[in-house]
């Protein structure tokens, strides 16, 4: 990108750019799911289907003997009765 726009607006610059010989990715089968407070506690079991049906259908595209792991955090918070309630997941899919 940088070296485009050198290229374009100072035609002058000599820019040499060299092809890497192979493309490094990060691939990981860890899926972090963001930290999530619920208005009610009876929301729980229906934000984890959410969640189950939501990772099924991501792992359906994994290969043969890949083992995901799920990181997963609920906080549901009564501030009348001052009750916090959590759940955390970290493990297999």
């Amino acid at each position: 990108m940088f070296a485009k726009w050198i290229t374009i607006n100072k035609p002058s610059v000599f820019v040499d750019i060299q092809k890497a010989d192979k493309e490094l990715q990060l691939r990981s089968s860890d899926h972090w799911l963001p930290l999530v407070f619920l208005a009610t506690d009876v929301a729980l079991p229906v934000f984890l289907h959410i969640v189950a049906a939501y990772l099924f259908d991501r792992l359906k595209g994994a290969l043969r003997g890949e083992s995901a792991r799920v990181h997963l955090s609920v906080v549901y918070e009564d501030k009348t009765a001052g009750l916090i309630k959590r759940f955390n997941f970290e493990g297999d899919a």
